[in-house]
């Protein structure tokens, strides 16, 4: 836990980094994720971004590391599923989208 907040923490310390060497407009980027320039800007130097904004933020800013969190939680879900057993057969699934598609 308190290594989650150390990265939390680590986060915050590099969104103003990221935001300068973004190739994205400024302006674009604080309406993308939904911020007045004014508003943006306070929380920017407060540092006072909650979780789902950082996460909106990186969406942008990292791209990638945006995408790798996505597919860790996907997986994760997915080995959920198998451990509790909400999987179907494969020639069921297979069935099911030739039903769907054709």
């Amino acid at each position: 836990m308190v290594q989650e907040l150390t990265r939390y923490i680590d986060v915050h310390n590099q969104i103003e980094k990221l935001f300068n060497q973004s190739k994205i407009n400024q302006a674009e980027l604080i309406s993308l994720c939904g911020f007045s320039s004014i508003v943006f800007y306070k929380k920017l130097k407060e540092k006072d971004f909650s979780p789902k904004e950082l996460i909106n933020l990186i969406k942008y800013l990292a791209p990638n590391d945006y995408l790798k969190l996505k597919l860790q939680q996907e997986l994760q879900q997915a080995e959920q599923d198998i451990l509790n057993n909400k999987t179907k057969p494969a020639l069921e699934v297979i069935e099911s989208l030739r039903q769907n598609l054709f």
